[in-house]
């Protein structure tokens, strides 16, 4: 069904700071929804951008706006929406964005599991829904940006989908023990067991606004700890080693010639030189 939103916030602009905490991290794995970024509880409210090249008025619906389908690869179809996607981001969330390596990830890829029924109504961390996005054939090529990760330079990776509920969530968890481990080195007394990480946050900026018809906190189901979700991670983590740099590949580039790649690598090295354009 067609979703509707007011053209302007119905909140009042930045009801919530971002901690220091979470600023302070190294990295910051962000996830959010092109339809509603700008309307977040941590944005500052001083641009709309998006939604105004976005979504447009229909005859006889007053002051209702109606945003144009958010299509598959949708950031790759349209270079432009990309654009003013990084320009509005940047003005609503100074400074999250501040001396950042800021890198896009375009999670519209994926299947949209807020179509399933079953699905719609959790977060994208669901077993379902994260099992659906690591076992993609569309992972890697989704996560190759990750590859202009700095571990000399504060980080900012911007996961975005249509809603920021389901695959965003979902992608955003998925990649922060990878980025953590191989950019950084592993914390904690093994892999599983400390999900506070030092250097990586990931933060999702729907949550406030947008999740309050989803399911609640301590849903057994949406749990990161499960048996089920352990092997979605873990999953997750085997597909990302050979994009995310580590530190010795980060050493070694400055003097060892690149190899060729083939099959999905390729592939993805192929999107990512498209998706540098979308992100700085």
């Amino acid at each position: 069904e067609p979703i509707a939103y007011v053209a302007r916030s119905r909140l009042q602009p930045q009801q919530y700071l971002i901690s220091h905490r979470t600023l302070d991290r190294p990295t910051v794995i962000v996830s959010c929804g092109l339809l509603n970024f700008e309307t977040s509880a941590y944005a500052n409210g001083s641009s709309l951008e998006f939604q105004d090249k976005f979504y447009e008025y229909r005859p006889g619906c007053g002051k209702t706006k109606f945003p144009r389908e958010v299509e598959h690869s949708h950031f790759e179809k349209y270079p432009n929406d990309a654009k003013i996607f990084l320009e509005s981001f940047k003005a609503n969330y100074p400074t999250l964005c501040r001396d950042r390596n800021i890198i896009v990830i375009d999670n519209t890829r994926f299947k949209n599991p807020g179509l399933d029924y079953s699905l719609r109504g959790h977060l994208g961390i669901h077993p379902e829904t994260l099992r659906g996005i690591v076992e993609s054939e569309h992972f890697e090529v989704t996560n190759a940006p990750l590859r202009r990760l700095r571990s000399d330079k504060p980080n900012l990776v911007i996961n975005v989908c249509k809603s920021g509920r389901h695959r965003t969530v979902g992608n955003a968890e998925a990649q922060k023990d990878p980025v953590q481990d191989l950019l950084y080195g592993p914390q904690g007394p093994g892999l599983w067991d400390d999900r506070s990480r030092p250097k990586v946050e990931v933060f999702h900026l729907q949550a406030e606004t947008d999740w309050n018809t989803l399911c609640d906190s301590d849903c057994p189901s949406c749990n990161l700890t499960s048996k089920a979700n352990r092997l979605n991670l873990a999953k997750a983590y085997d597909r990302l080693k050979g994009i995310i740099p580590s530190r010795t590949t980060e050493a070694a580039s400055t003097s060892a010639p690149k190899t060729a790649t083939t099959g999905e690598k390729k592939k993805a090295r192929t999107q990512e030189r498209s998706d540098t354009e979308h992100s700085e």
